[in-house]
């Protein structure tokens, strides 16, 4: 392996490893939003404990369909009475889902 292919290898890793972190935080910090434990946040998103556990120690990654259900969740919280609900949902589609077209007129 060349010089310039061993770097590149190592920028793919580097990036994989960002997404992982970067979607660990994200399930954390929803669940953590909504003051829930990992077994009621399952519920929530259609999971197992065991997954959301997995997840959040970055030793997977929820699958296409999971995410869906974390993004739908955060959509429903844009409009939630409580507004901290409200601007932590918008301050995670906006990191998270870059095709969010919230807006903070509601606040």
């Amino acid at each position: 392996m060349t010089q310039v292919s061993q770097e590149v290898t190592g920028i793919a890793l580097s990036t994989t490893q960002i997404r992982e972190l970067d979607t660990s935080t994200l399930v954390r910090e929803l669940r953590q939003l909504l003051k829930l434990t990992q077994e009621q946040f399952a519920a929530q998103v259609g999971g197992t404990v065991v997954t959301v556990n997995r997840w959040e120690n970055q030793r997977s990654k929820p699958s296409a369909m999971a995410l869906r259900h974390i993004e739908a969740l955060l959509n429903e919280l844009t409009t939630s009475p409580i507004e901290i609900h409200r601007v932590g949902a918008r301050s995670l589609l906006t990191q998270y889902f870059s095709h969010c077209s919230c807006s903070d007129s509601n606040n």
